[in-house]
């Protein structure tokens, strides 16, 4: 599959989960600063500064309760790609099961810093409309 211009989409905005486009994509959240309560299959989910949060049914996400300090790092992946970049093993689908149950990965600082060397942590400017 080729890399097409919108396979990948970053953005800073946590409401953009709600954009109807994206719905079908796999996405990661960064969390830089804050908290957020979310409402992921009927259950309540909080993320934090340093917490990684996969999602793999946007459409799953009802509610976002971020507080005024909140600031993230929001990657949308669409699938198709995400499929050729992902090895291929027989625990896709207990994988894709545990991060559905529980999508956040609270991160040391090791992880955080190394994401920070990577430049994963650096601000977002995005015009992404939550249509």
């Amino acid at each position: 599959m080729e890399l097409q211009q919108d396979s990948i989409i970053v953005s800073a905005r946590i409401e953009a989960l709600f954009n109807l486009k994206l719905s079908n994509y796999f996405t990661h959240v960064f969390v830089t600063d804050g908290e957020c309560v979310m409402k992921y299959s009927g259950e309540q989910v909080k993320m934090g500064k340093g917490d990684c949060v996969i999602i793999v049914a946007n459409h799953l996400v009802t509610e976002l309760h971020p507080t005024d300090d909140f600031h993230a790092k929001i990657i949308f992946i669409e699938p198709g790609f995400m499929d050729v970049c992902t090895p291929h093993t027989s625990y896709g689908i207990v994988g894709g099961m545990t991060m559905f149950i529980n999508p956040v990965m609270h991160l040391d600082e090791r992880a955080v810093a190394l994401l920070q060397a990577a430049g994963l942590f650096s601000p977002v400017n995005s015009n992404l409309s939550n249509r």
